[in-house]
């Protein structure tokens, strides 16, 4: 732009927050490659079938996308994400794979409560325990129930159920 200089360092600014918002929303150049929310859907689609190969492939593939993003701000569905993945891994006996993604669940930080960090905590004591880690896997059984007590686990959609708050 001649005779505005000044714009095209605010321009270049602009086109960069652009970028790393798109990444942060699954929004990818790759035609190839489905949205997030398409992938997410086909992971609940593969765990609701018991088909957990399929699952473990589809996590694979929602994982690559953020393990190369580092985010300024964290999805909230990251934690329940980390769960499923870690499940599929349980259920095809990967037990390093499935400690790795419940404790990537437990630990991801979130806004909002999501119950199922306190489900990966769970699991990864269960995948440490598989793979023979007993201390480990008693202190988090240990920490696991004193978290979950705290947790209403009472359904908001059901009318029958009250709740403990």
């Amino acid at each position: 732009m001649p005779g505005k200089p000044f714009l095209q360092p605010m321009r270049a600014s602009w086109v960069a927050a652009a970028l790393i918002a798109a990444a942060i929303n699954g929004v990818h150049t790759n035609a190839a490659e489905p949205p997030t929310k398409e992938l997410l859907s086909k992971l609940d689609s593969s765990l609701a079938a018991g088909d957990w190969a399929s699952g473990d492939a589809v996590a694979s593939r929602i994982a690559s996308r953020y393990d190369r993003v580092d985010l300024a701000v964290i999805p909230d569905w990251m934690p329940t994400f980390y769960f499923k993945a870690g499940w599929c891994a349980m259920k095809l006996e990967r037990w390093a794979d499935a400690e790795r993604l419940f404790e990537r669940g437990y630990r991801t930080p979130t806004a909002s409560e999501n119950r199922y960090k306190i489900m990966s905590l769970r699991g990864w004591a269960e995948a440490s325990r598989k793979l023979g880690k007993t201390d480990q896997a008693l202190r988090l059984y240990e920490r696991y129930a004193e978290e979950s007590s705290a947790v209403d686990w009472t359904n908001p959609f059901r009318k029958d159920q009250p709740s403990k708050r």
